[in-house]
């Protein structure tokens, strides 16, 4: 499964925040035309991504003034999120769970809205939707097609410590053999 969550609009981001960001600029990697309210977010993002357990965490700076941030776990599970300053909309922040095959896509966004909210983050309520395993983000399908290789070996490692774990040596010894 995988799950997407669209914030319309973030009403607020705590001026600490801002505040706290600001002598860190430098090393966020993004353009000197980003806002400080989109800077801010794109901090929060990261932080949110690890909270959420994807410490791995890259930032990136589109055409547009998209700015994105890819968090994944190691294990080919990826959270992928696109912060927009659109002068007609304000504010937007879209987010997507990428490569999370055990149902944990509500658990994985809850504590990354958890953490958003921690740092004072506020946005309106976010409209969550269930894409049934087929990413919707370019970046997420992308992440999808570079990490499959590394979730394929993690299922299979899964698959065989279960194996292990429940039948004896000689029966895990034989389980891939055909009779």
């Amino acid at each position: 499964m995988s799950i997407i969550s669209y914030r319309p609009l973030i009403t607020r981001i705590d001026p600490a925040l801002i505040a706290k960001v600001r002598p860190m600029l430098s090393s966020l990697a993004l353009p000197a035309s980003a806002p400080m309210e989109s800077a801010a977010l794109v901090a929060a993002c990261r932080t949110a991504s690890v909270q959420a357990g994807f410490p791995q965490v890259d930032l990136l700076s589109l055409p547009g003034g998209l700015l994105r941030i890819e968090a994944s776990d190691g294990f080919g599970r990826g959270l992928i999120s696109e912060v927009r300053q659109d002068p007609a909309r304000g504010l937007t922040l879209v987010t997507e769970v990428a490569g999370v095959k055990d149902g944990s896509c509500q658990t994985v966004m809850g504590k990354f809205d958890e953490a958003l909210a921690s740092q004072g983050v506020i946005s309106e309520p976010p409209h969550r939707k269930s894409t049934g395993g087929v990413a919707e983000l370019a970046a997420a399908k992308a992440f999808l097609r570079r990490t499959a290789p590394l979730l394929a070996a993690s299922q299979s490692r899964r698959r065989t410590d279960r194996t292990r774990r429940l039948n004896s040596p000689a029966q895990a010894a034989n389980s891939g053999r055909r009779q």
